[in-house]
Formats: structure tokens, sequence, C-alpha cells
């Protein structure tokens, strides 16, 4: 090789969009995303499902003692956070990760994924919780009795 010859000689030129994945995996892509609509479309309604049932639990209690009510509220809140969370991220998601394939936009396609990161991370999470509840809860009950 002469002093003259470029260093990228030979080599294949790169993607001319921004996008350079494959047909069928941008087919996948798009095959998911109605999915994922439909799935933060579920926990929607779910957050929706326990307000209504706080709601006419706590209407119940309205007359009974207020720190029963106010208990109520606090476990709907502790529910609700992390499920209106969980559906807002994997609609932020979807959105994303829609217009990614539309544009053919690797950038997009990257900044999609860290909504569905944060679902993941907070499902990971609670089932963690739920898990530890799961087994404390027998133990604490073997040891107090």
């Amino acid at each position: 090789m002469d002093a003259q010859t470029p260093l990228d000689e030979g080599m294949q030129q790169p993607a001319t969009d921004n996008m350079p994945v494959e047909a069928e995996i941008l087919e996948y892509w798009t095959e998911t995303i109605p999915w994922i609509m439909g799935i933060a479309t579920m926990l929607a309604f779910y957050f929706l499902w326990t307000f209504r049932n706080v709601l006419s639990y706590s209407g119940f209690l309205l007359s009974g003692n207020l720190e029963e009510t106010a208990g109520y509220w606090f476990g709907f809140i502790a529910m609700a956070a992390p499920c209106i969370y969980m559906a807002y991220s994997l609609y932020r998601f979807a959105v994303l990760l829609r217009r990614a394939v539309q544009n053919r936009d690797q950038d997009a396609a990257t900044q999609a994924f860290r909504p569905l990161r944060h679902f993941f991370t907070l499902l990971l999470c609670l089932s963690l919780i739920t898990v530890l509840a799961l087994v404390a809860g027998p133990a604490l009950a073997l040891l107090l009795h």
C-alpha cells in the first residue's frame, strides 16, 4: 500500500438512511406497536378500576373512621402511582418506536427503548416487593404465634 491510498478504500459504503436495520426487524417493530399500546391501555383501565374501588370503599368509610379512609387512599396512591407510570412508559415506548419506524431513524429508536427500560425496572422492583411480602407475611405470622 502506498502512502496515497486512503485507509477506507474497498470498504462498503454506509447505509443511505438513518436506520440501517433489516426490513424484518422493522416489520416486527411495526407489529409490536399495537400490542404495546394495548398493554398500556389495559394498565390504564386497571388504574381506573382501582380508583373506582377505592372511591366506593372510601365512600362507605366516610361515615366511619377517618384513619381507615386515609389508609384506603394511601393504598390507592401506592398502587396507582406505579401503574400510571408503567402505562405511561409503555405508551411513550410505542409512540417513539412508531416515530422511529416511520422516519427510519436510529436515534429515535434508541430513545424509544429508554421508557421500556424504565417499565421493566419498575416491574422488577414491584415483583421483588411482592415476593418479599409473600415470604415475609407467613414468616411473621409464624414468629408472632
